[in-house]
């Protein structure tokens, strides 16, 4: 469980980076997709702070006479202003590698891969935990840390989320379903039921697939408008199911069936046929 909570923050982090959590508009399944307003996104776990040192700002955590130090002088006043109990490194087997990967995108720009090596979870005292928001605000002004944000509480969509899953004949090769608790979270309380839309970052998504094809996410502004036409003004032409931006295409075929495996994983459908996704009510984008 321990695994999951940290994994949903850092993709959390990995999407928003700087900006408060505020989920994309979709543009199709509107009734299907729960959108978080920023005046709205105020459900996270009271004295935990997730950030992140700049590019080349390294932490060397410790403790000094009982109290934690990072050995940067001002984060260290900062931490012990709000005294934070602990600062636990995220990624503590992530490494920097001499050249980053870069990748074009749809509009030309080089994106580079991004080194989180210095991504930090830190926990204030129980007398402090109420002024987490302040913490934030602390942290984000100080010029070696990135961004600041807090643990935000992310909900799985429906109390019985898989239902009756023992139909699907190759579920009990998924051991971890079991290993990492996905089916005790299927039976958590009923937060919101829409369904949420996970885009596969891969090597694209077999549409055919029996598994795959009941939830796919479809983009109806271009599934239904004027072919080889920008229909919903976001600077993708035909963007149906999704983008190739390696090829800058729409064409999302999966020549590798690595991102097909990963989407089955991730929303694979509970039909009675193959496995069963971790979310099997998720739409695969």
């Amino acid at each position: 469980m321990k695994r999951i909570h940290y994994l949903v923050c850092i993709t959390l982090l990995l999407a928003g980076t700087s900006t408060m959590v505020s989920a994309q508009v979709s543009n199709n399944n509107e009734d299907g997709v729960y959108k978080v307003q920023h005046h709205q996104a105020k459900d996270y776990v009271q004295g935990e702070v997730l950030f992140k040192l700049i590019d080349g700002q390294q932490a060397k955590v410790r403790r000094a006479g009982g109290a934690l130090q990072a050995g940067i002088s001002a984060l260290d006043a900062v931490l012990k202003e709000y005294a934070v109990e602990e600062m636990e490194q995220l990624l503590p087997n992530a490494k920097v590698t001499g050249t980053s990967r870069r990748a074009k995108a749809y509009n030309g720009n080089t994106i580079v891969e991004r080194d989180l090596t210095q991504l930090y979870k830190v926990t204030l005292s129980a007398e402090k935990q109420m002024e987490t928001m302040q913490l934030i605000e602390k942290l984000k002004d100080l010029p070696e840390v990135e961004y600041a944000e807090p643990n935000y509480k992310v909900y799985l969509m429906d109390a019985n989320i898989a239902g009756s899953f023992l139909g699907n004949p190759y579920v009990t090769q998924q051991w971890y379903l079991d290993s990492y608790g996905v089916k005790q979270l299927w039976n958590k309380p009923i937060v919101n039921p829409t369904r949420p839309v996970i885009a596969i970052i891969d090597t694209g998504v077999d549409l055919t697939h029996p598994d795959i094809a009941p939830n796919l996410w479809t983009n109806t502004a271009e599934a239904e408008g004027e072919s080889n036409y920008d229909n919903d003004g976001n600077g993708f032409k035909g963007d149906v199911h999704g983008w190739d931006f390696i090829n800058n295409t729409p064409n999302v075929k999966d020549f590798n069936m690595h991102g097909t495996h990963v989407a089955g994983i991730a929303a694979a459908a509970n039909n009675g046929i193959g496995i069963i996704g971790a979310n099997p009510m998720a739409r695969i984008m």
